[in-house]
């Protein structure tokens, strides 16, 4: 099975979208000016906008600024959150699938679904057991932005 890195850091959003999170999280905490950020990543100031209206649309954390005269966009320090977050709905939608498969009378069937059941209920706890010791530390709420 061959990766593809980039796509699967911020899956599901286009190419545009994952080259401007990259690039506010590198300059991260500065913020970048919109017409700055569109030469920086090589698209029009049109297309930046529709990217940043798909991001908000998504619910990605990402901040913009008002200020006169410029737009300004900074990376939010729980963007990656939302992807951990995004990876366990994913997860939980994923098992439910798989415990809709019938057992037949074919036993590799049955085994490979045991299986992959077992994975993924493991893989749903560990992330649960994570979130709780982040929550209860209050990690996430430490990167709320200032």
């Amino acid at each position: 099975m061959k990766l593809q890195k980039d796509t699967l850091t911020r899956h599901g959003i286009d190419k545009t979208s994952r080259r401007l999170l990259e690039t506010i999280v590198r300059c991260y905490p500065a913020s970048i000016e919109i017409g700055e950020l569109s030469k920086m990543i090589g698209v029009s100031g049109k297309t930046l906008k529709s990217s940043i209206t798909r991001l908000r649309k998504l619910n990605i954390p990402i901040n913009i600024l008002h200020i006169d005269p410029e737009t300004r966009i900074k990376a939010s320090l729980k963007e990656p959150i939302y992807w951990m977050t995004n990876a366990k709905i994913s997860a939980e939608a994923l098992l439910t699938q798989i415990n809709e498969i019938e057992l037949k009378e074919n036993k590799t069937v049955n085994k490979k679904k045991l299986i992959l059941q077992r994975m993924y209920e493991e893989y749903i706890n560990e992330l649960n057991n994570l979130f709780d010791k982040w929550n209860a530390l209050r990690l996430i709420d430490q990167l709320d932005d200032d």
